[in-house]
């Protein structure tokens, strides 16, 4: 089978947000999550796959508490392209808060949502 009318592949060039629920409840699962997360940073991170639909990356992680009852509700950080300062983002996050209230998920969609461009 031909080629012709395809042009050359190009990778794509992506901004990726990991907003991540960091309340108490998380306790027991949050480092899996993390886990899978610098899975996936490093598939695409992986030069040497051929498949690899992803060329340039960006990504931060934010975390979301409760916005009434914890003193710190989000947790923001700048966007990166360096996986070493990914993974320090990612590590920094833990699972904490005031008992397991209601979580401020709309807020964080919001947050993600309206943060613009940079």
């Amino acid at each position: 089978m031909s080629n012709q009318g395809f042009g050359k592949k190009v990778k794509g060039i992506v901004d990726i947000v990991f907003l991540m629920d960091a309340t108490a409840s998380m306790s027991s699962c949050i480092e899996a999550v993390k886990n899978n997360i610098n899975s996936f940073i490093d598939s695409i991170c992986d030069s040497t796959k051929q498949d690899n639909p992803v060329g340039d990356w960006r990504a931060k992680v934010v975390g979301y508490r409760n916005f009434r009852t914890d003193a710190i509700p989000l947790m923001d950080n700048p966007f990166t392209d360096d996986q070493a300062v990914f993974n320090a983002q990612l590590n920094a996050l833990k699972a904490e808060g005031v008992g397991d209230g209601p979580r401020s998920l709309l807020e964080a969609i919001y947050h993600v949502a309206t943060m613009g461009q940079t």
